[in-house]
Order: C-alpha cells, then sequence, then structure tokens
C-alpha cells in the first residue's frame, strides 16, 4: 500500500501533513466542493490493489451533466526538499490512481455517493511551502518542474484526464476570494460561453475551471435587484484592462443599469495612477475598484485552520 507521505523533517516542521489534508479539503468545501469519506484512506482499485487516497471530494458543475469527482492529494513542503524528482514521482502516483478508480465496483461500493458523479479524470496536487518566503521561488524553479514533467495525460480510451497543481500563491487567492462572498449574497455566474452553450447558470459552487482562471463572474443580489461582480487576477494595466472590458462584453456581462464591481488581487501603490484611464474604458457603467484582501505566503490563514468557524 503506498501513501504519499514522507517521513523527512522538512514535511513535518510545524502543522503536519495530516493537518494541512484537513485544511486543504476546508478550502475547497468553502468553496462549494463535498468531501467524501474520511481523510488518509486506503481505496481498492480495479486492479484488486489498495491505495493510499488523502481525500476524495465532489462539486456540481454547471458544464458536465454529472458531478465532478476528485482525487486530492495534499502536500506540505520545504521549499529546499522539492525537486523534480518529487514531483514527477507525485504525478505518476496519482495518475495510477485515476485510472486504478476509473471503473472500481469496491469504490462505488464503499462510496456510494459517487454514483452521481463522472468517471474519476480529475486530481488535484495541493501543495503548501511552509518556509516560503517570496514568490520568486513560485515564479522561478516551482512553475519549471511543473513544465518538466515527462508524464503524459493525453487523451486515453476512457477519455482524458487532468491533474491541477495549486501552490500557495493559488491557495491564498481563494482565501481572498471566500472573504468577499462567504456574506452568502453573491454567486458565482457561468455564462453560457464557458459551460457548453448552456443557460447561464448561478452557483455559490467554484469549479476547478474558474479556480484556475484570472477572471471570474459572480452576481450579488440585492433588494432592489442585483450587481456584477468581477474577480481578477491579472495585471493591473491599462492594456490588461481593455482586454477585459472586450472579454465582459464578449460575455454580455456590462450592463449600463447595472454596478460593476472589479476587485482586483494586483494591489500596488501604482495602480492608482491609472485609474482614472481603466474608469474611462468603462465609460458608461458604474464602476468600483476595489482591493482584495493578502495573506502572508508562509502562514495558514485562520480560515484554514480546522478549530476556526467558517
Amino acid at each position: 500500500i503506498y501513501h504519499l507521505r514522507y517521513t523527512n523533517m522538512a514535511e513535518y516542521q510545524g502543522v503536519n501533513g495530516d493537518e494541512w489534508n484537513k485544511s486543504a479539503v476546508k478550502l475547497l468545501s468553502l468553496l462549494g466542493w463535498e468531501h467524501i469519506g474520511d481523510f488518509d484512506m486506503d481505496v481498492k482499485g480495479v486492479d484488486e490493489k489498495y491505495y493510499g487516497v488523502d481525500s476524495i471530494m465532489k462539486y456540481e458543475s454547471p458544464s458536465l451533466a454529472t458531478k465532478q469527482s476528485v482525487i486530492i492529494e495534499s502536500k506540505r513542503y520545504s521549499v529546499n526538499s522539492f525537486n523534480e524528482a518529487t514531483f514527477n514521482n507525485w504525478l505518476k502516483r496519482l495518475n495510477t490512481k485515476l485510472d486504478a478508480f476509473q471503473n472500481s465496483s469496491e469504490l462505488l461500493e464503499q462510496f456510494p455517493t459517487l454514483s452521481d458523479c463522472c468517471t474519476f479524470n480529475l486530481g488535484v496536487i495541493i501543495i503548501w511551502f511552509h518556509d516560503l518566503s517570496t514568490e520568486e521561488f513560485i515564479k522561478g524553479k516551482f512553475r519549471q518542474i511543473l513544465q518538466s514533467p515527462k508524464m503524459s495525460s493525453m487523451p486515453r480510451k476512457h477519455g482524458y484526464k487532468r491533474i491541477i497543481v495549486l501552490d500557495n500563491t493559488k491557495i491564498l487567492k481563494l482565501c481572498s476570494i471566500y472573504d468577499i462572498v462567504k456574506s452568502g449574497e453573491i454567486r458565482f455566474l457561468y455564462p453560457s460561453q464557458l459551460i457548453g452553450n448552456k443557460p447561464v447558470r448561478r452557483s455559490s459552487i467554484l469549479t476547478i475551471d474558474y479556480i484556475l482562471s484570472n477572471i471570474i463572474l459572480a452576481e450579488k443580489k440585492a433588494n432592489n435587484g442585483s450587481s456584477n461582480i468581477v474577480f481578477y487576477f491579472g495585471q493591473f494595466t491599462v492594456a490588461a484592462f481593455k482586454l477585459l472590458y472586450a472579454a465582459l462584453l464578449q460575455y454580455q456581462f456590462l450592463d449600463a443599469d447595472k454596478d460593476l464591481t472589479i476587485y482586483h488581487y494586483d494591489n500596488s501603490d501604482q495602480n492608482r495612477k491609472i485609474k482614472p484611464e481603466i474608469q474611462n474604458i468603462f465609460k458608461g457603467v458604474s464602476l468600483s475598484l476595489l482591493k482584495m484582501n493578502h495573506y502572508q505566503l508562509n502562514n495558514v490563514p485562520p480560515i484554514l485552520e480546522n478549530d476556526e468557524e467558517s
């Protein structure tokens, strides 16, 4: 039986890997995903072998006829201990699990709630570097390693599969989104163009595709109607906002009769200098530009601590 657990001290400094597994699941649960079963489980595959699984989750996707099932692998690691060989090993192990769980009747017997899900084709590695001091490691060595794997996840006879990696920077961005939507007044909006030309959907669930996007659309209900909201993680430049404006037009998301709030994650002090130009780009729309909260890179946000109320 293989468990993605390592006995080197780098992974177990501070909060141990088991606690981070719970924090990672809590993050996705706050964004509408459903946790299935327990943590750190031994799950039987179609090959009759048992595999160690950190967590299994599922969520309702507006683009799918069935719910999306997900294998979660949670890693708490040291910057100095992370390398290409380690990462490729994680990918190969997770890839093997996705294949083993594709048509496993034992898995469905163990977790009947998976019967309303698509076959396993999505794995998410959620890695927290507990000693990360700046984003330079993420932008440099980490990104290079992510682009280097030899393993292929090309289409196969049961369809394609995806393995997604979320690091400190993406994790903290998701926490910033939750800070804004936790009141329950805001729903994520899925335009027809993003969900296979199906009718527009509004949901409290953030799908993996939106998690990976620099532009997330939402809607806030009010007594006198609704307002439009954009969570924007791109660059705060005039050129970038011109592209954003064009994209929002394409999604029919600009309305002269609705307020538009753009929450931006790029919080440079220089941003205020070009705000008038951005307001001019969105001329005819009542626009508010608001900063999103930023968390420290190496501190797990309190909302993810397991004794913290959400």
